[in-house]
């Protein structure tokens, strides 16, 4: 729980949109190929959506000890992390 503050702490004074994504889950829709066609573009929100996923995931991977690492590398994104 100790770690929790710190991290809150510190990313809310750092990168507050950050914090938000890891509270709220701001990841973007992942659009995927179908036999429809390719994968459309992606718009400019969508690209800082996954910017800001990606940085507050690997924001709070940095946190973790590096002997429990591996157990939550797997996570998809930075609200379950």
């Amino acid at each position: 729980m100790e770690s929790h503050m710190r991290m809150e702490q510190y990313l809310t004074h750092t990168d507050y949109a950050l914090w938000e994504v890891i509270v709220n889950g701001d990841a973007p829709v992942v659009a995927s190929a179908s036999a429809e066609g390719p994968i459309p573009l992606k718009t400019a929100e969508q690209k800082l959506a996954r910017k800001n996923e990606l940085k507050a995931k690997s924001t709070l991977l940095l946190a973790i000890p590096d002997e429990h690492l591996l157990k939550f590398h797997g996570i998809k994104d930075a609200k379950t992390l």
